[in-house]
């Protein structure tokens, strides 16, 4: 479930065209952009929960968006750019995926939810 989602955001973020590379100033801090694809995250958990009630997940989901790079003072069209940069640098965008992973399980964690076991499937004797 929660590669489904990550690939969801990642996927939203990709859609914008290819630009050229951006000079490493304009490219947001590994943690600033580790904690903005962990909110985001949230939002995607949020909006999940919202469309079993039947609620209007777009309305929620855009102001969800709009509120985090507000927190983090960027905008759509930074993070676009920094999601444009780190898809050409994708072992950084898999390594902070990671972090971000690491992150929502700790959360998760201190929250007190259990986390659900994996189905495993049964193995073929040799």
């Amino acid at each position: 479930m929660r590669t489904r989602i990550l690939i969801i955001v990642t996927l939203f973020a990709l859609s914008c065209s290819h630009n050229e590379e951006k000079p490493s100033s304009a490219i947001l801090s590994r943690d600033t952009m580790i904690s903005i694809l962990v909110d985001f995250q949230l939002v995607e958990g949020e909006s999940l929960r919202r469309q079993q009630l039947e609620q209007n997940v777009p309305f929620y989901t855009n102001f969800y968006y709009e509120a985090i790079l507000k927190k983090h003072s960027i905008t759509r069209r930074q993070f676009r750019d920094n999601i444009t940069y780190y898809k050409d640098h994708m072992e950084e965008l898999e390594s902070m995926y990671t972090q971000v992973l690491n992150r929502l399980s700790k959360m998760q964690n201190d929250a007190g939810i259990p986390v659900k076991p994996k189905a495993i499937s049964p193995q073929k004797e040799k």
